[in-house]
């Protein structure tokens, strides 16, 4: 089950830094679209944590 733990992990944390990386592209909303990026690169490492908790 750690396997897919850790490919969804990276998933998250690759589609957080996208998310980051575009919020620039949106001029007035820089700041909401870049601290989706923050939460969803947090949910990345926070999941697993939570689910592999002996």
């Amino acid at each position: 089950m750690r396997p897919v733990f850790a490919i969804a992990m990276i998933a998250l944390f690759v589609l957080g830094l996208y998310v980051m990386a575009i919020a620039f592209d949106h001029p007035g909303a820089e700041a909401y679209i870049f601290c989706g990026g923050l939460v969803i690169s947090g949910l990345a490492f926070l999941i697993p944590l939570q689910l592999t908790k002996d």
